[in-house]
Parts: structure tokens; sequence; C-alpha cells
């Protein structure tokens, strides 16, 4: 049973419930109907926190490409570094 399914079963048997209080505990109605509160504004959060995963995912994808950007970035930039100190006669700490 879905839930939306499940709130209206339980508003039904709490409405039911009220009218017919003599039959049945004297609080059943107003749990019942507390019960499907619940499950309905549960149903929201669910809903609502669900859309900020998917948005935080959103944004962890665009951070693992810029981290593998500058990445990639700082690699070029070492070996270029590498190569220009050969080019200018080796170790730099070679005056030392």
């Amino acid at each position: 049973m879905r839930d939306t399914n499940l709130v209206n079963a339980l508003r039904e048997h709490a409405e039911w419930a009220r009218a017919n209080e003599w039959e049945t505990p004297i609080t059943l109605g107003d749990d019942l109907a507390e019960a499907a509160d619940r499950i309905a504004n549960q149903s929201t959060h669910i809903a609502s926190l669900q859309k900020e995963i998917e948005k935080l995912r959103g944004q962890n994808k665009q951070l693992r490409e810029a981290a593998a950007l500058v990445a990639k970035e700082s690699a070029e930039l070492l070996e270029r570094n590498y190569v220009m100190s050969i080019m200018n006669g080796g170790d730099d700490h070679a005056a030392d």
C-alpha cells in the first residue's frame, strides 16, 4: 500500500472511529488521525530530502570534475617546470 493510500485509509478509519466512539477505544480516532498526519508529513519531508540529495549529487559531480582538472593542470605544470630545470642546467640547488 502506498503512503498516500495508507494516509487516506487511516483518515477514513479515524473519521469512522470518531463517529462511533462508544464502540472503539476513546483515543483511537485521534491516534489514527495523528498517525495519518505524521505519515503525510514524513512523506513530504522525504521528498524534499530526495530533491536536496539530487542537488548535492550534481554539485559533487561538478566538484570532482573541477578537482580532476586542477590535478591535470598541476601535473602539467610540474612537468613543464621539471623540463625547464633540465634545460637550464639541471638541479637548481647545484650552487649550494
